[in-house]
């Protein structure tokens, strides 16, 4: 090399590719199912590789093509220093092909490949074929291809990688030997990280490597650049977990379990203010709730398995809620404010009976034992005088009028409601129906203010006069307005009534943005 010039720098997730099948990290059925194959000389003309991105597919298949190629290969595994082997790992090989899928998907590509592969391998034993994600060829070219897998010519081997094998038709798949590839273990990918960061020189702590082999999802190449990213943004200094937070715009840990006690306690003002400082702060709702999520799940197995922490609440607790964040997440694609969704369900999800809440109200009476007729609203009369018992009738009987209507078509409206529109429906859910001379009203107590004019808003009410029209017929028409009932003795106490408009204060407010840190 002339003096003055440098090597020329290598990602880590190139540098450190495997290049025997000892080095592979994982896969180890298909790993020792190739390695015999070749020690016994029983190899197939074509192969399927199938998995996830960043998880070894193409690394094995050039592994393969190396060994099968080796003359002085020991027990299925090449010996990497002859010139057929150094050729094949600089990618100069004559007899290695590497065809891309996506961008060679046409039937002329593969009328080509099918002239060449006629031609006898000019350096080795065998002429291989590796196309990556193959299942983006068009079907003309499937077919194309279909002919020279039927009858392959001697000595060539085709190797094909996808990510998505149910695109692959049937017929190909047939003439293959497929191999199903898994997500790498979180726990192999950290020990790979560890020694490659000790190998090159890297500080990193035991936290954040384990931050990073969680976030890779079973990838230890997503791996390798999220580490190589790091090394970048921390220089010489230590890389911590807080590092990896900042470059991707995951909130931090103990934001996540900030939210999750708030959910699990009941404490909808706080989870309703990190919801806002999340939202000042521009971090990605979407992010946040995928974070949140493993988060739980996290909880909930060291839970599971008797393990001691900090969170309150028991197992069947924490089973509740994990189930509640994942169909969270199943939905919040469909909504049309993704923050406002969030916050009404976290006010849902903070409103569920909770097992960390309840002690207040369910030892209460064990331990004082008061007698249950303390729980009977102050209007209830407390004479059993056939008298008192009329007024209690009839006094039962107007808040009766006052329930949502429980007829078929509204609750039929409110399941279509909720599958479409989980924010709407959340509107609903302090409202009443009426239906009376052809009209159906909605309407809410004035303490509802806000819920009644975010589902007035034109895009709500429009999908609300769809769905009256669908499910009640053309002759119906919505209207909403305030509840005109007025105030009767039976009227529940004022501690309620102030109770009901704080919540529903505090939720306008939310909405606003008024809620701070």
């Amino acid at each position: 090399m002339a003096e003055g010039q440098r090597t020329p720098y290598q990602s880590l997730y190139r540098k450190w590719r495997p290049q025997k099948f000892s080095e592979v990290v994982g896969q180890q059925y298909t790993v020792q199912t190739l390695k015999n194959a070749i020690a016994q000389n029983q190899i197939a003309h074509a192969y399927l590789f199938a998995g996830p991105r960043g998880i070894g597919k193409t690394s094995i298949a050039r592994i393969f093509a190396k060994a099968i190629n080796c003359p002085k290969r020991t027990d299925g595994e090449p010996c990497n220093e002859c010139p057929s082997c150094q050729r094949i790992t600089r990618g100069s090989a004559l007899d290695v092909i590497e065809i891309d899928g996506a961008s060679n998907r046409g039937i002329d590509q593969i009328r080509q490949l099918r002239e060449e592969v006629n031609f006898a391998p000019a350096e080795g034993r065998y002429k291989v074929y590796i196309i990556d994600e193959v299942h983006m060829l068009t079907n003309e070219a499937f077919n194309a291809l279909l002919k020279t897998l039927e009858e392959p010519p001697e000595r060539v081997i085709f190797i094909f990688a996808t990510t998505e094998p149910h695109k692959v038709p049937p017929t190909v798949l047939s003439r293959c030997q497929a191999f199903e590839f898994k997500n790498i273990p979180q726990e192999m990918i950290e020990a790979q990280l560890a020694e490659i960061a000790k190998s090159e020189g890297f500080q990193v702590e035991e936290t954040a490597l384990r931050a990073i082999a969680r976030h890779a999802r079973g990838a230890l190449r997503d791996a390798l650049v999220l580490l190589e990213q790091l090394v970048s943004f921390k220089g010489h200094t230590t890389i911590v977990a807080q590092d990896l937070d900042e470059i991707l715009g995951l909130p931090p840990q103990e934001i996540l379990d900030e939210f999750l006690k708030a959910l699990i306690t009941a404490d909808a003002p706080k989870a309703l203010q990190l919801v806002a400082d999340l939202a000042e702060r521009g971090r990605d709702i979407e992010v946040f709730l995928e974070e949140l999520l493993h988060r739980s799940r996290d909880v909930l197995v060291e839970k599971l398995s008797a393990k001691a922490n900090e969170f309150p609440g028991r197992q069947e607790d924490w089973v509740r809620l994990t189930g509640a964040l994942l169909e969270l997440k199943r939905e919040l694609r469909y909504a049309f404010d993704k923050r406002m969704f969030l916050e009404v369900k976290a006010l849902q999800l903070a409103r569920s009976p909770s097992p960390a809440s309840a002690p207040k109200e369910t030892t209460t009476p064990r331990e004082s034992s008061p007698p249950s007729s303390t729980k009977i609203p102050k209007t209830a009369p407390a004479a059993p005088a056939s008298p008192a018992r009329k007024r209690v009738s009839s006094a039962e009987q107007a808040p009766k009028e006052r329930k949502p209507d429980k007829s078929h078509h509204w609750q039929e409206l409110l399941e279509r409601v909720k599958k479409e529109r989980i924010a709407v429906h959340a509107l609903l859910t302090e409202a009443e129906a009426r239906e009376r001379e052809g009209t159906l009203w909605i309407e809410y107590s004035p303490e509802y203010s806000f819920h009644k004019d975010r589902l007035e808003q034109p895009e709500n009410l429009q999908f609300m006069r769809s769905l009256v029209k669908e499910i009640y017929g053309n002759s119906v028409e919505l209207k909403i307005g305030f509840s005109q009932d007025k105030a009767t003795p039976e009227t529940p106490p004022k501690s309620k009534a102030e109770t009901l408009r704080e919540k529903a204060e505090l939720v306008r407010r939310t909405f606003e943005g008024e809620i701070r840190r």
